[in-house]
């Protein structure tokens, strides 16, 4: 952020100097002035570069905290799912009672 307001700074200064009529007419300046701009344009084109590789790793590291949370999900809902499938099959027929067990296992899952 620094850096991008630095480098601003500096190219608004070499379009001043650029617009000065006494810097034009001088060679050895105006040779100056273009490496200077050749070097701003570099930092430019550097500062981009880091700005679009911090950014990828932002992304990368909000994916891969998203992986782990849906991950630690499915397992919470998978526990659940064995669990109610345990109890339905220890009620051994009654209907009634398997869908309370059921519906009790599976909304203990931690999904929200």
């Amino acid at each position: 952020q620094e850096a991008a307001v630095s480098l601003q700074g500096v190219v608004k200064l070499l379009e001043t100097k650029r617009s000065d009529q006494q810097v034009l007419f001088s060679a050895p300046m105006k040779k100056v002035l273009e490496k200077a701009e050749n070097r701003v344009k570099n930092a430019q084109r550097k500062l981009e570069r880091i700005k679009v590789a911090q950014k990828e790793l932002k992304e990368r590291e909000t994916s891969i905290a998203l992986v782990s949370d849906v991950q630690e999900k499915m397992e919470s809902v998978e526990k659940a799912l064995n669990l109610a499938k345990e109890a339905v099959a220890a009620c051994q027929g009654d209907e009634q009672e398997m869908l309370k067990v059921a519906t009790k296992e599976v909304s203990t899952a931690k999904v929200a």
